[in-house]
């Protein structure tokens, strides 16, 4: 519990929706860009890896598609947050630091307070508000890469910009702050539940 939010403590890790309705697993293994060609709800395992103490740690990417999917993609009684959800966290982590970019300095109180499964540097990160957010990576819209496993985390909210662009959050292994960003509804990207 953070201020007035309950957050799950990790990255989701689910395989199947809300209802018992499987989620695919595009691995995109003989062709990389068949991950973006998704409008859909789909996930994968960084790197498609089946090595399931990775997966515990850093949990499965997933596309915003499955965000917004009317079967639920969190367990009952909790949802992919808002923007404004996302805001609110890391105001009162960070109070008077937010601005239309994100906060300044929330990043340092939600990594991991280590570099265990942070690349170095980790600069700032004390984990003072318990969220304890781990570098996940992120696999791109475009050619279905995965990229930057351990620099960074890069979560999804269930709000757009303009209609079509998902808007998201971003901690780098670099920075203190908390990055706000916009991105393609078909980019892989972490997700941590909020309780309802």
């Amino acid at each position: 519990t953070i201020g007035t939010q309950t957050w799950m403590a990790e990255n989701l890790r689910v395989t199947h929706y809300r209802n018992g309705d499987q989620i695919p697993n595009v691995t995109g293994a003989k062709d990389s860009s068949l991950w973006g060609q998704q409008t859909q709800g789909a996930w994968c395992s960084y790197e498609n890896t089946r090595d399931l103490d990775e997966i515990a740690t850093y949990g499965l990417l997933y596309n915003w598609y499955t965000c917004v999917d009317e079967r639920g993609l969190c367990p009952d009684g909790w949802h992919v947050p808002s923007d404004e959800e996302w805001t609110a966290l890391t105001e009162f982590i960070a109070p008077g630091e937010t601005d239309q970019y994100g906060n300044a300095k929330a990043g340092g109180g939600m990594k991991e307070a280590n570099t265990h499964h942070w690349a170095f540097p980790n600069r700032f990160a004390d984990n003072s508000s318990g969220f304890t957010a781990l570098p996940g990576g992120f696999r791109d819209a475009y050619k279905g890469v995965f990229q930057y496993k351990t620099f960074v985390c890069r979560y999804h909210s269930n709000t757009l910009y303009a209609s079509m662009y998902p808007i998201g959050r971003l901690i780098s292994t670099d920075f203190a702050g908390i990055t706000k960003f916009t991105s393609s509804k078909a980019t892989g990207q972490s997700v941590r539940c909020i309780q309802d």
